[in-house]
Order: C-alpha cells, then structure tokens, then sequence
C-alpha cells in the first residue's frame, strides 16, 4: 500500500513538475515576444519624433531663406545654413525605414529638400 503512494505521489511530482516547466516556458516565450514588440514601438516613437523634428526644420529653414532673400544678411544666412545643417543631421538619425514606401517618401523628401536648397544656393548671390 505505501508503494501504490510514493507511485501516485511520484507521478503527481512528475505532472505539477511538468506543468511548472511548461508554464515557465510559455512565459518566457510571451515576454520575450512582448520585449520585441516594444522594441519596435519604441522605434517606431523615435522615428516618429525625428520625423516631427525634421518637418520643423524644413519650415524653419525656409522661413530663413524667404527672411534671407528680402533682406539678404550674413546673420539671416547663418541662420539658413544652420537650418540645413540640422535638417541633415535629422535626416541622418532617422531609422532604416521599414516599409517600401516610407523608404521611398523619405528618400523622396531629402531629395527635395536638398534641390531646394541648392535652389537657394545658386539664386543667394542674386539677391545680395
């Protein structure tokens, strides 16, 4: 009778044991699951704010180029350059874009931006 016990009390060591390892594992698979995906959010986030950051740039730095060309002066042109330079310092911090597209509008935008600039860079001698 006392072996039929330890059996029984051997075998529900065995299944609770089980059980624990399997609940353990699962756990660890959902966090480490939960821990990927908040690695991209907080990606995403960064890039999201950069994105805001470099749009205000731009406007700033074409603030600065219309300032620049009704009143050409050396502090307002600093003050261009120095748009640009954050604008491409922006531009550089931004993740690899995850998607086609956002690639493909990024790579689009930077484009323009830096015609733009280079616009302004060959009409700056006219307006002085």
């Amino acid at each position: 009778m006392a072996k039929d016990g330890l059996t029984r009390s051997a075998c529900l060591i065995a299944v609770v044991g089980t059980a624990a390892v399997a609940v353990i594992g699962f756990s660890t698979w959902r966090y480490e699951v939960s821990l990927s995906r908040s690695a991209v959010a907080l990606s995403e986030r960064t890039d999201v704010t950069a994105t805001v950051a470099l749009a205000a740039a731009f406007w700033q730095e074409r603030q600065a180029i219309d300032s620049y060309i009704a009143a050409p002066k050396p502090a307002v042109l600093r003050a261009v350059t120095a748009q640009h330079d954050r604008f491409q310092r922006l531009a550089a911090q931004l993740g690899p874009a995850s998607r086609g597209a956002d690639a493909r509008s990024r790579t689009q935008a930077v484009a323009a931006q830096a015609h733009y600039y280079s616009v302004f860079t060959q009409v700056s001698g006219a307006a002085e």
